[in-house]
């Protein structure tokens, strides 16, 4: 018997990443505990200090990192799984650090990004984006037409 956090199923509807074994009662390992990958999930890991959150997040971008039809994009600020790309003996895990991430203009679309920003394109501060968006081809350069338009203070700010 094995178990699949996130699905009802089996282990054979779809992918699934393994990250350990449930602890039986005596101790020793129990049934074998995956985690379904085959759809979106939120997730919640807490725990004391020491208590294996950095580990276990590892196990499941390493599974995630495997999967195939899967493309992960772990936000690590402090550096903690920098090892996942590092070469190890057995099956190396595909991924590479992006120390300095770039994000071009044209990334979205003018409507994702005044999604993104939580603003509405039919009101001021929404239109402008929307308009710097549709004719800028760097951040920068939206910046800058932000801040140069014939737009209100509110806005623009």
């Amino acid at each position: 018997m094995s178990f699949v956090l996130g699905r009802g199923g089996d282990r054979e509807d779809g992918p699934v990443g393994r990250i350990g074994s449930y602890r039986a009662l005596d101790g020793s390992d129990g049934a074998p505990l995956h985690l379904d990958l085959d759809g979106p999930h939120a997730m919640l890991l807490v725990g004391k200090r020491g208590y294996g959150k950095s580990y276990t997040m590892g196990v499941i971008a390493e599974n995630l990192a495997r999967s195939r039809g899967v493309a992960p994009v772990l936000v690590d600020p402090m550096g903690a799984f920098d090892t996942l790309a590092e070469p190890v003996d057995g099956e190396a895990v595909p991924a590479s650090i992006v120390d300095e991430p770039t994000v071009t203009a044209a990334s979205l679309d003018p409507r994702s990004w005044c999604e993104l920003l939580g603003l509405s394109p039919e009101r001021g501060a929404g239109s402008l984006l929307w308009r710097a968006a549709q004719d800028e081809s760097t951040i920068e350069d939206m910046r800058a037409h932000v801040a140069s338009a014939d737009a209100s203070s509110v806005a623009v700010r």
